[in-house]
């Protein structure tokens, strides 16, 4: 599970194929200990504000730790679990409105072209609205990292992903089982899941069932991730290429709902022209969502291909 130098120095540890054979129990805090690394480390970039990609790094790595959370309670203290799962989610909707402003200033530019010219002072004006709610949200963020709950949710996470415990419920039944066929059993029960949104949402208009459908590939992708390397190296490689429009689809169906949500509401504490400008682009922000969202079944079609079902039910189920 970990390796030494010869100089005794013990190198960090990395999951592997030997892992397979490992107790569940003992391997999955620490693969959760690696997305608590990786979420500290992260954190001193995020409150200097230099660039929006640092939360997104950080928000990663939350949302990987959370993918773990929820197939862990077979394997986790369930008691635990439950209050690290509700302090993990209160942080992730903390830095969201965060998140959300930083891609939408981004987006502003090229939404911005469906102005016309007699408005695009008016866009400026929005602009700046924008970028003054950013700055609130941010301030918000950096309060909850100052406050109480934030070291909670540390010292929880931490605590998860100690090998030995002392004190606290029990582990899960799966605790004792090996790593591989716990990581089998997870994948492959995500992907059935991700099938069963799937066919649901392309049954339906409702936007939440895609939005469910969304959350689904997330989880799946990230446990695939998590435990792809317990697995050969091209067990997993179709995976990311018949995702990849998928995800890109949903993403922005979802980046469009959002952000049309955000300038709305901006625009109508603005007031005045900006208000107008608003209006426009969340006009836009609808027309581009209803295109992505009759994307959504073809790209749905061109992911459930009878080819990876076989290909997954092989090495996962044999």
């Amino acid at each position: 599970m970990d390796g030494s130098t010869a100089g005794g120095c013990t190198d960090p540890w990395r999951l592997g194929p030997s892992d397979r054979d490992q107790p569940a129990g003992r391997v999955l805090p620490l693969v959760l200990g690696t997305y608590l690394e990786d979420f500290r480390e992260a954190e001193p970039a995020v409150r200097s504000d230099g660039d929006p990609e640092d939360l997104h790094r950080f928000r990663v790595s939350l949302r990987r730790a959370r993918s773990l959370m929820a197939v862990g309670s077979d394997v986790l203290p369930s008691e635990e679990l439950v209050l690290l799962q509700a302090l993990a989610s209160w942080f992730a909707n903390v830095t969201s409105p965060v998140r959300d402003l930083d891609v939408l200033l981004v987006d502003l530019d090229d939404l911005g072209r469906s102005v016309v010219p007699e408005l695009h002072d008016a866009l400026d004006e929005l602009r700046v609205a924008v970028a003054a709610q950013r700055a609130d949200a941010f301030d918000a963020l950096v309060a909850e990292l100052d406050g109480d709950r934030y070291p909670v949710l540390l010292r929880r996470w931490q605590a998860m992903t100690a090998v030995v415990r002392v004190g606290g419920s029990d582990p899960g039944p799966d605790a004792r089982r090996p790593m591989g066929e716990v990581s089998d059993q997870l994948i492959w029960s995500s992907y059935r899941r991700l099938r069963r949104r799937g066919r649901r949402a392309m049954s339906t208009d409702d936007l939440d069932a895609w939005h469910d459908l969304r959350k689904a590939i997330k989880r799946f992708r990230y446990l695939v991730a998590a435990f792809a390397p317990m697995y050969p190296d091209s067990a997993f490689e179709q995976v990311p290429r018949r995702l990849a429009d998928l995800q890109d689809t949903l993403g922005r169906l979802q980046d469009h709902h959002v952000q049309a949500a955000w300038i709305e509401t901006i625009g109508v504490s603005a007031g005045g022209r900006a208000a107008l400008a608003a209006g426009v682009v969340a006009n836009t922000l609808h027309e581009r969502s209803d295109r992505a969202h009759d994307h959504c079944r073809e790209a749905w079609s061109e992911f459930d291909r009878p080819k990876l079902r076989r290909r997954l039910r092989v090495l996962l189920t044999a």
